[in-house]
């Protein structure tokens, strides 16, 4: 597993470990990790060092950031000092409300910032009964409510290798093809390993 703050990829910086969504292939679903948080500072040097291209602010969580209200801030007012754009990852598992005014205002800013990357294997009933249903409405209701106030996002579902699942997640994402901006399953075989399956592509 990558250190906090560490690129993963060559535009992915991890901004917390924090995550209740409880995804099965994520490794930030191990309630045993520690909650370690970038503070914003270190976010900026970060983005600054990245350069050109796309950054992604991703965790864990970022939207469980205890930060994450002047992260957002901060990204209104310095996000168009970067030479890249950037985008939030989510796993659609917190309710974004709060937040829409904020984001909202980036999509309608300079401020370089290219939308909300939703993935997720919450939908498929892929948590534990007792949370599952909640799960499935919050990230519902993120989605709709991410369409209706026209903040550009793209969703990722990740299921096991089986037929019935495949089908299931192409069925559940093409629900959302009217609203975002690209789509894929991504579908884990049995070694651990991700394939990724394109149901949209980027606009």
């Amino acid at each position: 597993m990558s250190e906090l703050g560490c690129l993963t990829a060559p535009q992915t910086i991890l901004i917390t470990t924090r995550c209740s969504a409880g995804c099965r292939h994520c490794p930030f679903s191990d309630g045993a990790l520690p909650a370690l948080d970038l503070s914003i500072n270190e976010i900026k040097r970060r983005m600054l060092r990245l350069g050109f291209g796309l950054h992604v602010l991703s965790g864990g969580e970022p939207f469980q950031h205890p930060e994450i209200d002047a992260i957002v801030n901060f990204l209104g007012s310095e996000g168009s000092t970067f030479s890249a754009s950037y985008r939030i990852a989510t796993g659609g598992g917190i309710e974004l409300g709060s937040w829409i005014r904020p984001l909202t205002a980036l999509t309608s800013s300079d401020s370089n910032f290219a939308g909300i990357s939703v993935g997720t294997d919450i939908p498929l009933g892929n948590t534990p009964n007792r949370a599952k249903d909640v799960l499935n409405k919050v990230w519902t209701k993120n989605l709709r409510t991410l369409v209706k106030s026209n903040i550009p996002y793209s969703l990722t579902i990740t299921v096991d290798r089986s037929e019935e699942e495949e089908a299931n997640a192409v069925r559940k994402v093409s629900e959302w093809i009217p609203g975002a901006q690209f789509l894929y399953v991504r579908v884990r075989n049995p070694d651990g390993t991700l394939a990724e399956r394109m149901i949209r592509p980027g606009l």
